[in-house]
């Protein structure tokens, strides 16, 4: 089973040039919170498609996950640094695509609640996830007096049957790498941010 011990959500507007970071994880005693995590998590999990690396020795955020996974770092300002790296090098790539950043420290464990979502994996062993959550139009009816409407959403996340482009997946107990991501057009030239960037890593 998947034991999701902290997540949180972390939110991009590059059309206003905002973005929303959260103080607090999300509030994974909401079943159907919960639920939503743990699918996405078990997808990309489970992905055939998933590029392996490990780290180089200079890695920066080698260095920064170890300290969390040791009990040095606290999960929310973590996830914020990250966060906030994500948000300046996207506002940077010529293709811009609204989306939302997921961050995760997860269990693959054999006990949990039914409801829980099974995961493939051996027993015990912890995670830690980012994951780029692209967000999409979507319309919905509006209700309202003599008249009823439609009217457009802007903030829609991927449903969890939905496969994810860009995402992280490290095993905190080796430290080996499962990622997958598109290349992104910076400056003209075509970037591999998370491999090449963000990670840092050997592909």
């Amino acid at each position: 089973m998947l034991k999701v011990d902290c997540a949180i959500l972390h939110v991009f507007d590059f059309d206003s040039g905002s973005t929303y970071l959260s103080s607090r994880p999300l509030d994974l005693s909401v079943r159907a919170t919960r639920s939503f995590v743990q699918r996405h998590l078990r997808k990309i999990s489970a992905n055939a498609e998933s590029r392996h690396g490990t780290f180089a020795p200079d890695s920066g955020f080698a260095t920064e996950l170890s300290r969390y996974l040791a009990g040095e770092r606290e999960f929310v300002e973590f996830t914020q640094e990250i966060a906030q790296w994500f948000w300046e090098e996207l506002r940077r790539a010529e293709d811009l695509e609204q989306c939302d950043l997921l961050v995760a420290d997860f269990t693959d464990t054999d006990a949990g609640a039914a409801d829980e979502v099974a995961f493939e994996g051996e027993a015990g062993r912890r995670f830690f996830a980012v994951v780029l959550l692209p967000r999409r139009q979507a319309f919905v009816h509006e209700v309202g007096g003599d008249m009823n409407d439609i009217s457009r959403v802007d903030a829609t996340l991927p449903n969890p049957s939905q496969k994810v482009a860009s995402y992280v997946l490290v095993d905190a107990q080796t430290g080996a790498i499962d990622f997958h991501d598109k290349e992104r057009s910076v400056g003209g030239e075509k970037v591999a941010l998370i491999a090449d960037r963000f990670l840092q890593c050997t592909s």
